[in-house]
């Protein structure tokens, strides 16, 4: 996105400069490649790890919704809707919005200028506006999370424009100042007619007695020139100030959104775990993975310091989540949210994980080897080795679309023994009971059944089976409004 920003600022200074020459063209594009060139040390193993490890998705967001109202509307003092999928952050501060509208009617800036500087800032507007566009600025890729991570570029565009207003500050007669802030003024307060969420009245006063008290300083620089020192003292301490209650209530706005966590819930879990963690390093000081069924988050693996499964990072490997989402892990956020759930006793012994920390023995065949606090640390008897032989049938081994979780592990299991055998098998005679709060509906071939809940009633769903001989007993039920969050019970 900054490659394409800086082909069109190239264009535009050429413009307003008036310097088509093919050896100005010549050297820009000289300096694209030297930039590219020391660079690539960084960009291109970046690119080549995100195109190994994202996979192709079917569009989830759209733009349709956003209008130039709800832009201008990102650019008020305190302005918040959404961290994850709403609108672009554009605020820059108030004294930029009392000089942007200078910046059109300073006859000192060419008008050439002004209508490159509008060009580029519409387009951006639109881009934000239309997908096709935005998918250009994020290199053809969805984005996960900031949908608008090229909306800084507008922020650039009006800094750039107040600064160049700014440049000839004296010039300006006090009423210009004054016209400037009432047309700023009216602009926001138009935004109150919308209803906007994120537009709340003391955002808006906020914002409009900012700027009042902007222009007031400009006004009296205007009349009392001997006072421009002690007002720029005071308009840069009301900068500091805005800026710093703007990111209170960015902070404030992410906690209300999120919820952070209080550090004693960090300390508290560290304190408990570590010492289960260094008795497993006791225990056996091999290369093995460990799991925690009451883990804090998908990381803790880092923070304790030991290999795990689980994991968070937008560089997950997407094909290797997928491989396990169909063998029935909890594979969250597009693949990228790896957590140990669902993981059954064959692919704990697979992917070797000898230790899990716990309440109680995630399987039956789980040897007690430690407890601390109520947490103890079972034993995988079973596990295998970081890399152990198998048949050469695996390497014709796929998971086809009609396999459920169980076939899948069974036919894993079979092509990496090379011998066909039924590690899962079905129970039959499952009843499902709805509560009496809830319709009971109608079961269908594939094995979907629909409820209808009644409204205003809590509701649940009751299974119930016989098992004939000691055996442990896996469930596994897709849902398809939260498809992500499907994995083995």
């Amino acid at each position: 996105m900054v490659g394409i920003f800086s082909l069109l600022y190239f264009a535009g200074l050429c413009v307003v400069e008036k310097r088509f020459s093919l050896r100005t063209i010549g050297k820009f594009f000289v300096s694209v490649v030297l930039a590219a060139g020391l660079s690539a040390f960084l960009w291109l193993p970046t690119y080549k790890q995100l195109a190994y490890v994202y996979l192709p998705e079917p569009q989830s967001f759209s733009t349709g919704d956003v209008t130039f109202s709800k832009i201008f509307s990102k650019t008020l003092f305190g302005s918040y809707d959404s961290l994850t999928y709403g609108l672009p952050n554009l605020y820059c501060g108030m004294l930029t919005m009392l000089f942007v509208p200078l910046y059109f009617f300073n006859r000192r800036i060419s008008l050439r200028e002004k209508i490159v500087s509008a060009v580029i800032s519409l387009l951006l507007c639109v881009s934000m506006m239309v997908w096709r566009l935005n998918l250009l600025w994020h290199g053809g890729d969805e984005p996960t999370w900031f949908p608008y991570r090229f909306s800084f570029l507008l922020t650039f565009c009006g800094l750039f424009m107040a600064i160049r207003a700014f440049r000839y500050h004296k010039e300006y007669l006090p009423r210009a100042y004054g016209l400037s802030v009432l047309f700023s003024a009216l602009l926001m307060g138009g935004l109150w007619c919308f209803h906007y969420e994120w537009v709340t009245f003391e955002n808006l006063l906020a914002s409009i007695l900012l700027l009042l008290l902007y222009g007031f300083f400009m006004m009296v620089s205007c009349f009392r020139p001997q006072l421009k020192n002690v007002l720029a003292l005071f308009a840069l301490l009301s900068v500091c100030f805005e800026m710093g209650m703007n990111g209170g209530n960015l902070v404030d706005s992410l906690d209300s959104q999120f919820g952070y966590e209080d550090r004693s819930t960090y300390t508290e879990n560290y304190n408990r775990k570590e010492a289960l963690v260094q008795q497993a390093c006791r225990l056996d000081s091999g290369w093995y993975r460990l799991e925690d069924k009451t883990r804090r988050n998908a990381n803790d693996a880092f923070s304790l310091g030991y290999h795990g499964l689980a994991h968070y990072s937008s560089f997950t490997n997407q094909n290797m989540s997928s491989f396990l989402s169909r063998l029935g892990v909890s594979a969250r956020v597009q693949g990228r949210f790896l957590r140990y759930s669902g993981s059954s006793n064959v692919i704990d012994s697979l992917l070797g994980i000898r230790y899990v920390i716990g309440r109680r023995a995630p399987h039956p065949n789980y040897v007690p080897a430690a407890e601390i606090d109520g947490f103890r640390l079972y034993e995988n008897p079973d596990a295998l080795p970081a890399a152990f032989l198998s048949s050469t049938d695996l390497g014709g081994f796929h998971i086809t679309q009609d396999e459920n979780v169980f076939e899948a592990q069974n036919h894993l299991m079979s092509a990496l023994l090379g011998e066909e055998k039924e590690y899962f098998t079905a129970v039959d005679g499952v009843e499902m009971t709805p509560s009496r709060y809830a319709y009971p509906g109608q079961w269908f071939s594939d094995g979907w059944c629909t409820v209808t809940k009644m409204e205003g009633e809590e509701a649940y769903l009751e299974f119930s089976l016989v098992n004939d001989k000691d055996q442990e007993i896996y469930f596994y039920m897709t849902s398809s409004g939260f498809a992500d969050n499907n994995y083995l019970f």
